[in-house]
């Protein structure tokens, strides 16, 4: 599944909602994922996680709290 992270307010949870169908697929701490680098046009493995901070973050990633992750786009492994 592709599409872009967004938040949900009602749930304090990240999900990625597909470009193609508007599905909503929550994530969950520890998800693995793929986040796509515009600089480099490529796709980079990260996971993510809830922090002690109480705030969402990709692991690797200089992405950190719920304003700088809803919009990114993302790919989740099809397992």
């Amino acid at each position: 599944m592709e599409g872009v992270l967004v938040y949900l307010s009602d749930k304090d949870r990240m999900a990625v909602l597909s470009e193609e169908n508007q599905k909503i697929e929550e994530l969950h701490c520890g998800d693995s994922l793929s986040v796509w680098n515009k600089e480099h046009a490529r796709w980079e493995e990260t996971r993510i996680e809830y922090g002690i901070s109480n705030d969402w973050y990709l692991v690797g990633q200089n992405r950190k709290g719920v304003s700088s992750l809803q919009g990114i786009k993302v790919k989740l492994s099809e397992d």
